[in-house]
């Protein structure tokens, strides 16, 4: 078996095994990691009841009866979803017994076993100070309803680096970013998928990231990287607010009109009483234009607010006609270009 430290275990990984318990894993793990554990999340509090209150040999005794049983079953399991591969990357918390001992039954089955120095602890460490270091960021920007994250992935698709920080929060931003999205991640995972692609861009001349407020759903964004994202260079999408709502409308229309009614609860407390009714009334008439209209007097005004406090020198603003989102994307990134020249 040989030992990484976490930038070569990140940077060479193919096939990775977390044998941490589901608890452990649900919380926070290696964004493409496998959950093969050792122990369930009972036994894993049982082992560690014992050596609290008997000892150490007696937890590794009850830990060995568990999981001898296993064996089999798990080489089985892992030779199935290596599906041939022959090279694994494990890991546990500290990089201790559990994946250990695993490593060593693996390397007798003719696996090459790469484990993670310090484990994933040492990776919860590296995976903050990823989201500190200072990024060349370009802020893509605009008010609601300018389709800033078809731009981003346009922009994608176009060769130049992305940080699509609503895809790792698995939110759209907006009292009604929820529709269409499974349960957000753990604070602790959206911050390892952001440390991880922030990695993985390393040499990156510029870095593009939708302009966001601190949180996104219940997600917040490391202060560090927020903080170089509000004082960076920003491209403002100046769109027409027709466009704004066909866009909305493109969107959030195929929803069910109950589930817009409770997105709208949402922001009840700020929009106020007497507009919420409104605006209930509104999407419960099937009236959407009329309604996302009011949602977005409400989100414009907060927006730009925030865009006032930027360095008026760090905002370029961007006239947008229509919805094409692939000429957007050339559009901009030919307009950041002439301005750096």
């Amino acid at each position: 078996m040989k030992w990484l430290d976490v930038d070569d275990f990140i940077s060479k990984k193919t096939f990775v095994i977390d044998v941490r318990s589901p608890i452990e894993f649900d919380k926070g793990h290696i964004p493409s990691a496998w959950n093969l554990p050792l122990f369930s999340d009972e036994e894993r509090a049982r082992i560690g009841t014992t050596y609290k209150q008997e000892s150490k040999q007696e937890a590794i005794d009850l830990g060995l009866e568990i999981v001898g049983p296993k064996m089999a079953t798990l080489v089985r399991k892992i030779r199935e979803k290596a599906a041939g591969e022959t090279d694994i990357y494990m890991y546990c918390f500290r990089g201790g017994m559990r994946s250990q001992s695993l490593a060593w039954l693996l390397e007798i089955c003719g696996f090459h076993v790469n484990l993670l120095q310090d484990g994933y602890k040492a990776f919860r460490a590296w995976a903050t100070e990823q989201c500190s270091k200072p990024y060349p960021l370009v802020v893509l920007g605009g008010l609601t309803g300018s389709a800033k994250t078809e731009i981003l992935h346009a922009i994608q698709s176009r060769g130049e680096s992305v940080i699509d920080l609503e895809r790792f929060a698995n939110h759209k931003g907006s009292a009604f970013g929820a529709l269409g999205c499974t349960e957000q991640p753990t604070q602790v995972q959206f911050e390892n998928r952001l440390g991880v692609a922030l990695f993985e861009l390393t040499d990156a001349q510029r870095i593009w990231v939708e302009d966001e407020s601190r949180t996104i759903g219940h997600r917040i964004i490391p202060l560090h990287f927020w903080s170089q994202m509000r004082k960076t260079t920003v491209l403002f999408l100046e769109r027409t607010i027709e466009d704004r709502l066909d866009h909305l409308i493109s969107g959030y229309g195929a929803f069910p009109l109950e589930e817009l009614c409770l997105c709208a609860e949402k922001i009840r407390k700020r929009f106020g009483p007497e507009r919420t009714k409104e605006l209930l009334f509104l999407i419960e008439q099937g009236s959407l234009r009329t309604a996302m209209m009011l949602v977005l007097k409400y989100y414009d005004k907060g927006y730009l607010h925030g865009l006032n406090k930027r360095e008026v020198s760090d905002v370029y603003r961007v006239p947008v006609l229509g919805l094409n989102h692939e000429q957007v994307a050339n559009d901009v990134i030919t307009y950041l270009a002439e301005r750096k020249n």
